[in-house]
């Protein structure tokens, strides 16, 4: 079963099996995953890859495989359903991750604008959030062009075994496709 679906200048789609590089060399790059205060390993990034995967199968969304008209990998961007979280239990969340090269473009807001469309009108899910730490003012401002809305009374502050205490800012996302 594979997922397309196309923006004017980018194709969000479900991940191959083959696709675990991809998300390795994402989830590698310093720049873009220093919001997790540290690069993933191959083995903790390809955990991530079977995840999506398995969301993908369980949930019918999930973070899809960004490429642009060409087929050039960029990132990662979607919703996925993140299950017992230790402050905000179990919710869906959307989120993104470029890498740097496709910075600037506007390929985030596009992404996400079109996955957050999707989740809604497809599968009828509405009850959406997403979140980032402080100190991330670049995704906070693709959260404000989205015209998400900020909700500080569910910031929260957890511990996470691989980077220590991790301070998240919530905004939740107003249904589109009604």
């Amino acid at each position: 079963m594979t997922f397309r679906l196309e923006t004017d200048r980018l194709t969000l789609s479900s991940w191959d099996a083959d696709d675990g590089p991809l998300l390795v060399r994402l989830y590698g790059d310093p720049l873009a995953s220093r919001d997790f205060g540290r690069t993933l390993s191959k083995a903790e990034a390809l955990t991530s890859f079977e995840r999506y995967r398995q969301a993908y199968r369980e949930d019918d969304f999930t973070r899809w495989k960004v490429t642009d008209k060409t087929g050039t990998f960029l990132g990662a961007v979607g919703c996925i359903r993140v299950k017992d979280h230790q402050c905000l239990g179990t919710h869906v969340e959307i989120g993104w991750r470029l890498l740097p090269e496709a910075w600037g473009k506007g390929y985030a807001t596009e992404a996400a604008l079109a996955a957050q469309y999707d989740i809604q009108k497809r599968c009828r899910i509405s009850d959406i959030i997403t979140y980032t730490a402080p100190d991330n003012l670049t995704s906070q401002a693709v959260m404000n062009r989205l015209n998400y809305l900020r909700a500080p009374e569910r910031d929260f502050t957890a511990h996470y075994d691989s980077i220590g205490e991790w301070h998240g800012l919530v905004w939740t996302v107003p249904n589109i496709a009604v």
